[in-house]
């Protein structure tokens, strides 16, 4: 299944060992991005389950986390055009991003963009390659994964309060984001 490969490689140190501006560094972006697109273009894609296999591994949950905060950043700083289906999206990043849980998230845990440590960067340049150059129909349906696993974020304070502001900005459309797109 397309969802086992995306699960090992986020439960990888996939960054540790990375020289900056490598082709290896590249490639190993463009793997995982691959690999997100083959799990979100799968009829029945269910986040729950993709999310409960990675969050039982501590540096996939680590690296869950990382993903999606960066990803939210991203969407939500983004200055060009978004289409019809992912404006939806982009407002709900927008609005996330500026709450004071996900700040202290992203200050917890270093969420920078073109920072020179291995960890940021790599982040960076996978956040950039998944939304710039997504299918937007893969990139919509990634975002039913990302605001899941923010909306399910449990422990202690910092990580609870943002599932719950999560939860109060999607309102009424969180079963937007949480039911397959046909």
């Amino acid at each position: 299944m397309s969802s086992e490969n995306f699960i090992k490689l986020m439960t990888l140190p996939f960054y540790d060992d990375m020289a900056i501006n490598t082709r290896a560094e590249y490639e190993k972006v463009r793997e995982l991005k691959r690999e997100i697109e083959s799990m979100v273009n799968v009829f029945g894609f269910k986040p729950e389950e993709i999310a409960e296999k990675i969050n039982a591994d501590v540096l996939g949950r680590t690296n869950n986390l990382l993903l999606c905060l960066y990803i939210v950043k991203y969407e939500a700083e983004r200055e060009r055009w978004v289409d019809l289906r992912n404006e939806k999206s982009n407002e709900v990043c927008k609005q996330i991003s500026w709450t004071s849980e996900f700040k202290t998230l992203c200050d917890f845990y270093g969420v920078e963009f073109d920072a020179p440590e291995n960890q940021s960067r790599f982040f960076s340049l996978l956040t950039k390659e998944i939304g710039g150059q997504m299918h937007r129909t893969n990139l919509q349906t990634f975002f039913r994964y990302v605001f899941f696993v923010l909306g399910t974020l449990n422990g202690p304070d910092k990580y609870a309060n943002l599932a719950v502001r999560v939860h109060e900005i999607l309102g009424d459309d969180d079963r937007f984001y949480l039911m397959p797109f046909i």
